[in-house]
């Protein structure tokens, strides 16, 4: 299993950096507005020090309005390009697969019913990200685990895959190869693709450190031996 401990560490110093980012980002942007906002200031009528205390009120002020507006059109741009690449308007647009009745299958331990069920929803509305996540993640749970493992390898290639489905389709197999399947080969190859597939995230630091624990590990029991 992946090391949790080095999970968190990675997340709270990638969290920390970007706080430290977004403070010297901010304090640079205030101060450059900050002769701007004397103008502005000096035009309403402000005079002597009163002038520059209100515009060292205001750079901040508009420091943070503008970061909320970039934020907002970055959202926007964000939704845009999904509708354009994924639009969900048209005759071919489906439904999400109805998977709730599988997961009650599975729910009462009858797992070879809930394939079945999958398997129709396939036949109806076509393989999707949603169906394959949820099947998958059922098959773990009740130890069909070589079944969970294909499940997966299909998730991240499935045509409505989003990076974040890819993203958990990684960490899953890297349980599964790692954890019941016994693989460790195909587990750190699992790792190095997390690393390569997601670089400067948490989740890749925390691969990289895990592939370096483990590399570690097998350099040490022969030395022991």
């Amino acid at each position: 299993m992946l090391d949790l401990a080095l999970f968190e560490k990675s997340v709270r110093r990638e969290r920390q950096r970007r706080f430290r980012s977004a403070l010297w980002l901010g304090a640079l942007v205030s101060g450059a507005l900050v002769a701007p906002s004397i103008v502005i200031v000096a035009l309403n009528g402000v005079e002597g020090r009163t002038r520059l205390l209100l515009a060292m009120v205001l750079a901040p002020l508009g420091t943070g309005v503008l970061f909320a507006a970039l934020t907002s059109v970055t959202r926007l741009g964000g939704s845009v390009l999904q509708q354009f690449l994924h639009p969900s308007g048209g005759a071919s647009a489906l439904a999400p697969a109805p998977v709730s009745q599988a997961e009650a299958l599975a729910a009462q331990g009858r797992l070879d019913d809930a394939i079945d069920i999958f398997e129709s929803i396939r036949v109806t509305h076509g393989e999707s990200a949603v169906s394959l996540r949820s099947e998958a993640e059922l098959m773990t749970v009740g130890g069909h685990h070589d079944r969970a493992r294909e499940l997966l390898q299909r998730l991240r290639q499935a045509g409505d895959a989003t990076r974040r489905d890819e993203l958990y389709a990684t960490h899953r197999l890297i349980d599964l190869y790692l954890g019941p399947l016994g693989d460790e080969g195909r587990g750190m190859v699992e790792l190095r693709r997390l690393a390569d597939r997601f670089p400067g995230t948490p989740d890749a630091e925390g691969a990289l450190a895990e592939l370096q624990r483990r590399r570690a590990l097998r350099t040490a029991i022969p030395e022991r031996g």
